[in-house]
Formats: structure tokens, sequence, C-alpha cells
């Protein structure tokens, strides 16, 4: 009998989560394209410790991420680099609650770095991740604030914040770099005429399965969601690889061409997939991969449906709860953007969608803040058969987790 199956993807709290079935001072500052964004050359050190701190903020705030019912999935890659943006332009103790979040201080240099190695496109797939800032037309702005920024990011222009055309403008910006995964999400993007400046990190990302599965094996099947049983399309490959264990869950790993893999987690009945999120045994196991003990070579039958699930997450009710409160407060708030008004953040949303056939994965992901990622045949065999709510993840080569979720339903 098929079982609820629980799925976290690592790659991508309001929330209309859903899953489907596949398919000195200055005047303001001007636009910068990337053809004139300076090449940035990261050596292998500096990316490698780079991904730590991404690691660290994950594994403290995915349980948090993923909390309430229904669907999820977020991209902890994307969040960190929005608020890596943000810390730059913070001071005092409003910075302080950021880069302890955020497990480093220089956020600059890990900002630029996670940039430049997570951006590639060839024939194994494609991941971008875009920042733009979005500055109101009427204040005037810290010249080397803006030096820094403008060093860092592809895209700082003025703007005439609380008017469609320009709401417009930054819609068509994310929606372009997502290639309209999340054009519903975008809907959301709301400028008012008090608005200082909007700070957007976009995340898009494609590759497909070193092993693909065949589509003539793909079957009808039952999923039994949280809300009943749904029918849904079931990919099937049976074949040679590793099986592994923890107290609670089983796994298996689907590697991508981009040297990717992503992570699929079913826990045992009457555990809900979001608990796995804080799991240590499996963030051993998705870290340090080569090191973990608990697992078997056999032959797996894996059935794994096809799905599509997307998410929103108002941050506001999740950053006070991982110690990042001042950001909001209008009294205590310190950044150091301009000294023309208060600023303060008065929102903060992550959108995340991400989906998987019998190709491959896709996903992309954006966060908007707002001031006013050869053994000998075995013979024993294992199934392996996500039919109940099930936890996801999508890791890149170098293990930075760029997407993660809860499958509880596969409408």
């Amino acid at each position: 009998m098929l079982r609820k199956v629980m799925l976290v993807l690592c790659m991508l709290v309001s929330m209309g989560c859903t899953v489907q079935e596949i398919s000195p001072k200055t005047q303001n500052t001007e636009e910068t394209e990337p053809d004139d964004m300076p090449e940035i050359v990261i050596d292998t050190e500096t990316a490698e410790g780079m991904v730590i701190p991404v690691r660290k903020f994950t594994e403290e705030s995915l349980s948090v991420l993923l909390e309430g019912s229904g669907n999820k999935v977020v991209s902890p890659l994307n969040i960190w680099l929005a608020l890596g943006m943000l810390s730059e332009t913070a001071e005092g103790n409003t910075r302080a609650e950021l880069t302890r979040l955020l497990h480093t201080e220089d956020t600059a240099e890990a900002v630029k770095a996670l940039r430049a190695v997570h951006n590639h496109s060839n024939e194994d797939g494609k991941e971008v991740n875009g920042a733009s800032i979005w500055l109101s037309d009427v204040y005037t702005y810290d010249s080397d604030v803006l030096k820094r920024l403008r060093d860092r990011y592809t895209k700082i222009e003025d703007v005439s914040m609380g008017k469609p055309e320009t709401d417009k403008q930054i819609r068509d910006w994310v929606n372009d770099l997502t290639e309209g995964m999340l054009e519903e999400s975008a809907e959301s993007i709301r400028t008012e005429p008090d608005t200082v400046m909007e700070l957007i990190t976009a995340l898009y990302y494609k590759s497909f399965w070193l092993d693909r599965f065949h589509e003539d094996n793909t079957y009808d099947s039952t999923f039994h969601g949280t809300d009943g049983d749904q029918d849904v399309r079931m990919m099937y490959r049976e074949g040679s690889r590793e099986l592994y264990s923890g107290e609670k869950w089983q796994a298996i790993s689907l590697h991508t061409a981009d040297r990717g893999v992503m992570w699929l987690v079913l826990p045992e009945e009457g555990t809900d997939p979001a608990e796995l999120a804080a799991d240590a045994e499996l963030q051993h196991l998705m870290n340090e991969t080569y090191t973990y003990e608990n697992s078997e070579y056999v032959i797996v039958k894996a059935s794994v449906p096809k799905f599509r699930v997307q998410c929103d997450t108002d941050l506001r009710e999740i950053l006070p709860a991982l110690g990042v409160q001042e950001v909001f407060d209008p009294d205590k708030a310190s950044f150091v953007l301009t000294d023309d008004t208060q600023l303060y953040l008065s929102s903060a949303k992550h959108a995340a969608v991400l989906e998987i056939d019998e190709e491959g994965v896709c996903g992309a992901a954006y966060t908007e803040l707002g001031m006013v990622g050869s053994a000998m045949p075995p013979e024993v065999v294992r199934e392996f058969v996500l039919d109940r709510p099930f936890f996801f993840a999508m890791t890149a080569g170098d293990g930075t987790m760029l997407f993660a979720g809860v499958v509880r339903n596969v409408e």
C-alpha cells in the first residue's frame, strides 16, 4: 500500500503554499549594467570557506522556515544573500543581529564569493543568482555605502516609489531572472510613496538528472497526503545505489549533471517531515556524505512523484524568532544608507518554487526586503516509495542548500 511521504529539497510564514503535479553624500545613483560589473575571481579556499556560514544559517533557520501546515519550499541561499546585502547598510546592534544569524562578520566578502560561485550556464544546467537595489529618487544617500553596494551588485537604480510603472519595472526584473516561474507571487511586489529602498535577490536553477527517469516507466498511483489521497504520476527507476538511514527516516540522493544533489527523505510513519529539518543525522548526511556510515549499497526500486511545490513566506514572522528584531523597529533600527529619514524594514517576503520530472529539476526563488543553495552490483533489493508526506532538499556542488521543503499533498 502506498504511504504518505515527506520531502525536503535543498537548493529554495504567511503563506499560500501549493503543490501541483508537473509540469560624502551623493544624490542618488545610476543603473549599473551587468557588462559593467568587474569580473570576480574567487580562489577555491575562499569559496569553500564561504559555504560554512550559509550551512550554519541553514541548520539554525530551516526548521523555523518550514513551520506550519501544508507544503513548504524555501531557498536558504537566496534568503542568506538578501540578509547579507542588508547587513552592509546597517550598523550597531542592528548589524550585530544580522551577522549573528548569518554566522559571519564579513558579509560583503561572503556575498561576493557566493554570487561568483553560484552563477553558471552550460550544457549541464543553469544557476543564476541576481541582486538588485531600487532607491527612491527623493533622498540623498551615503556615497561610501553606495560604492560598496555598486561594487558587488549588478543593478542599483533610482525610481519614483509608489507608482505602478515602478512596481512593474521591479516585477519584470524578478520575472526575467526567474524565467517567469514566480509571476503570481511577484504580483505582490508593491512600493509605497514613502518606500526608500527595495532590496531584492533572485535565484533560478535548472539541471538534468545524471540518470534520467524513463517516461515509459511512469505510472498512475496514489499519494496519501494530509488532505487525503491524491492521484499522481509516479516516476520509477530501479538500480544500484546507496540507501541511507537515520533513526526516523530513510533517504536516497538523485545527482544532477552540474554536481548538484537532490535529497529525498522518507520519514517513519507518524513523523512530520518538517521535523527532519533539524535532524542532526540528516544534516550530517547532506553536509558530509562521505563520512556518513549508516547506509547500505543495494538495488533500490525508487518511486518518486512528479510534483511542483510553490510557497510564499512572510519573513517578518520568521526573522524575529531567529533573533533579528531591530530591523523592524522604527525607534531602534540603525541603517547608514541616508540621514534624510529614519529607516526600518517594513516588508520582508520570500517566494520559492521547485518542480521535478523525468528529465530533472527546476526551481526559482526571490527575497524582497523593503524599507518605509563502480562497485559490483549488489544483491539486496529495497523499495523506496514516496507515497506519503516527505522532506526534500537540493544542494549545489559545493554542498550549499539551494532549496528545501516539505510535500504533504500532491494535487
